[in-house]
């Protein structure tokens, strides 16, 4: 059976396309706002409002909303709604907090998610640090480094849960999908239990009704004073998992060459000139490219949660952390061309750059197919072409910085 590493990527992943997706819809355009002019900020200021029963749909660094409302949109770096509200919350912020009640659905994105309300339909959490003590009338979705289904929920539909740390309490009466490093139940599920985990405890006072149907990882422990009413049965591999293990290296080996090539062709259609000093300075600046490399993958998202936490550097912080994918796809390519610089040559002109390119493109995906140490050997290689690649950037904007300190 696979450990779930890819499972667990996959689960992170999540959790940030949603932070995005979610707060994009949490923040509308300026000219949708519906309701009174208080209930508009823009980023910067601190609100604190009672919608009186109509629409909340506000941006800004601070936003507290109590009392009864329609409809609830709002994103700031601190997010708090409190109170009734009739139909939908939508929310994103670096801190959200929701309590309450609310008809139908919620939606909330963020650092970290508290959420302790009465939904009518379904909620969708995603976060950092995410937990959730609600009831609802229909499924919940949470993803994140930590997840906690706290005791007292009470889940009127399905459960899917995914995160590296997760935890299950109070009860669910369908189904539970667990997709996590180490999962600890400790509540009542009245279906299913279905694990994709690499660890799974059902600690005393767990119970699930239904089977445990584990896809992917080891089976679970059940600790003395945990009930299984049904099995615990390891479901057949379907999809992607019928290939054999090399048919399923091969397959991302060529995934990883073509993300390198569409992305190294990006850079040079875009930036060719700082893709060529980028190549040129994992060669030559080998030491540089890696101590920058390694500052940029520390520091950056360390700087991006700093900013999304004050109240001022929100629209900054977003910034920061959505221009790391960039510099790891623009890294690796530039890895890519200094490593085919370094096999096929210089060559001459632009065809000359495409085929040093293609030849470390399939370099590295070669690399990946070795076994123990292939990834390890790609994750070096994105260390060094991240590195050169914020050298030649740095490089390159010196001379405009300079024309405009003379102007």
């Amino acid at each position: 059976m696979d450990k779930p590493h890819a499972l667990l990527r996959r689960a992170i992943g999540f959790a940030i396309a949603a932070m995005l997706v979610f707060g994009a819809s949490a923040a509308p355009a300026q000219s949708d706002m519906p309701g009174p002019e208080e209930n508009r900020a823009r980023s910067g200021q601190v609100l604190d409002f009672d919608p009186q029963g109509g629409d909340a749909s506000v941006t800004a660094a601070s936003v507290a909303i109590t009392g009864r409302a329609r409809d609830v949109r709002a994103a700031g770096a601190l997010v708090s709604v409190r109170g009734e509200v009739e139909r939908s919350v939508r929310v994103a912020g670096a801190k959200v907090s929701v309590a309450g009640a609310i008809g139908r659905a919620l939606r909330a994105a963020g650092a970290t998610i508290d959420v302790t309300a009465r939904i009518g339909g379904d909620a969708s959490l995603a976060g950092a640090v995410v937990t959730a003590s609600v009831a609802t009338g229909g499924n919940l979705r949470a993803a994140g480094a930590t997840v906690t289904v706290a005791p007292g929920t009470d889940v009127g539909g399905s459960l899917w849960v995914g995160g590296v740390v997760v935890e299950v309490a109070g009860h669910v009466a369908r189904n539970a999908s667990l997709m996590a490093g180490t999962a600890t139940i400790t509540g009542r599920i009245d279906g299913d239990l279905i694990l994709s985990t690499r660890r799974t405890v059902l600690a005393p006072g767990a119970i699930v009704s239904g089977d445990i149907v584990v896809q992917a990882g080891p089976e679970p422990e059940i600790r003395p004073g945990a009930q299984v009413a049904g099995t615990v049965r390891v479901a057949e591999p379907h999809g992607w998992r019928r290939l054999p293990p090399w048919a399923r290296r091969i397959g991302f080996a060529a995934l990883l060459a073509g993300s390198v090539l569409l992305s190294g062709l990006a850079l040079m259609l875009f930036a060719n000139g700082t893709a060529k000093q980028a190549a040129a300075a994992v060669r030559a600046r080998p030491l540089a490219s890696l101590g920058a490399g390694i500052a940029t993958l520390v520091l950056l998202p360390i700087l991006g949660a700093i900013l999304m936490a004050t109240i001022v550097g929100l629209p900054v912080g977003f910034g920061v952390l959505l221009l790391l994918p960039f510099l790891l796809a623009g890294g690796l390519a530039a890895a890519a061309i200094a490593i085919g610089g370094s096999s096929f040559g210089d060559g001459i002109g632009a065809g000359g750059a495409v085929l040093r390119l293609v030849l470390g493109a399939l370099i590295l995906a070669l690399l990946s197919l070795v076994p123990v140490a292939g990834g390890w050997l790609v994750a070096i290689a994105l260390v060094f072409g991240t590195g050169a690649l914020v050298l030649a950037a740095k490089r390159r904007l010196r001379p405009t910085a300079a024309i405009e300190a003379r102007a």
